[in-house]
């Protein structure tokens, strides 16, 4: 592992999330939509979207890159979408009808099902054929990704079977050189960023 400027990985990592925050409260609305509507239709058109049947995915917050047209996209072809809840230390997906809600907003900030909508679990869809949709702040091209500190997606990816497929929706600003890795970092398998072909 390399020598980071201001410490160790950790640090770094603290440095990025403070970057790219920045970045992305300083997007251009219109860049940013169509930066969304050019990464959208990309996904939209993708081999493992035509081949899921269940989408787990999230709710967006903040300047995150906004999933609501995917979200609506799967719900109108057919395909069943399950967003996460927080529970201790581990997401639990729930099955969502629409996107109507209601929505409890977690202390974190994001927006969750109620508790009493239907669990699903992952190997369940996975059997079915499965894609989940990974939040990030800052990504790099091998897939590996920055998230907000809980560690809740690498656990998720660490435990889920090899042919599941994972992807990430971001804004160009999001993609880096490199980031610094840790052991228990995952990597996402394909990102869908503006103007990578």
């Amino acid at each position: 592992m390399g020598r980071f400027l201001f410490g160790g990985p950790m640090e770094e990592k603290v440095r990025i999330r403070k970057k790219i925050r920045a970045l992305l409260s300083g997007l251009p609305e219109e860049e940013r939509h169509r930066q969304e509507k050019e990464v959208t239709a990309s996904l939209l058109k993708s081999p493992p979207w035509e081949t899921c049947c269940w989408v787990f995915a999230y709710l967006p917050m903040g300047h995150e890159f906004n999933l609501e047209p995917v979200l609506g996209a799967a719900l109108a072809s057919g395909k069943r979408l399950a967003l996460p809840r927080v529970e201790r230390k581990h997401l639990q997906f729930h099955e969502v009808p629409n996107l109507d809600g209601p929505w409890i907003v977690h202390s974190y900030g994001m927006r969750e099902p109620e508790a009493d909508s239907p669990v699903v679990r992952a190997e369940q869809a996975a059997a079915e054929g499965l894609l989940i949709i990974v939040p990030g702040l800052a990504f790099d091209s091998r897939g590996y990704r920055i998230g907000y500190g809980g560690g809740f997606y690498d656990r998720l990816l660490s435990s889920l079977p090899e042919s599941v497929d994972t992807v990430s929706c971001l804004f160009r600003e999001q993609l880096l050189f490199g980031l610094p890795v840790e052991a228990h970092d995952r990597q996402v398998r394909s990102l869908f960023v503006s103007g990578k072909v």
